[in-house]
């Protein structure tokens, strides 16, 4: 309940800075580096039923300045991100010859995140946050973030499809 809360209190502080931002958007690509991205259609056993779609998206963190939120930006509309510095498990790797279970999300808090560390970053859909200012409607598939100070940047991401989960 406490982790909960506390993811809460993050995107309500990140939503109120980013609707008063005003900065223009640079490329970010300098300050992380995407590894991985992957999307899973997971199917429901109901047809009245929605289908549910897990993103993740696996970066290295490059930049001095620890990261102070992460936004996501798909071809569905803008939304919060929760993000954990993850640790790889031994003998593993990104990809799907490592197979899916390649790293291990580290959750309890506070985590301090320094340059070299590793982060899975994943929407949370079904937010009330408000998007920065300014956004480009023309960037769309992207990660937004800023550091402490820092104007927004932004890095695209593609995902690579796993196979799709039909439940009972």
């Amino acid at each position: 309940m406490k982790k909960y809360s506390t993811v809460l209190a993050l995107q309500f502080v990140l939503s109120v800075a980013a609707n008063g931002q005003t900065k223009a958007f640079r490329d970010g690509t300098s300050m992380l580096k995407v590894i991985d991205a992957t999307e899973q259609h997971i199917l429901p056993g109901r047809p009245e039923s929605e289908t549910e779609i897990v993103q993740h998206v696996i970066v290295v963190w490059k930049s001095k300045y620890a990261p102070g939120g992460f936004f996501w930006r798909g071809s569905d509309g803008f939304t919060a991100c929760n993000f954990y510095k993850i640790k790889t498990n031994k003998d593993a790797g990104p990809g799907p010859s490592k197979g899916d279970n390649w790293y291990t999300a580290i959750d309890k808090l506070p985590v301090t995140i320094k340059k070299g560390d590793t982060l899975e970053i994943t929407p949370v859909y079904g937010t009330k946050t408000s998007m920065p200012k300014n956004l480009p409607a023309n960037i769309t598939n992207t990660v937004f973030f800023k550091t402490t100070g820092t104007s927004w940047y932004y890095a695209p991401v593609k995902f690579r499809r796993l196979k799709d989960i039909a439940m009972p």
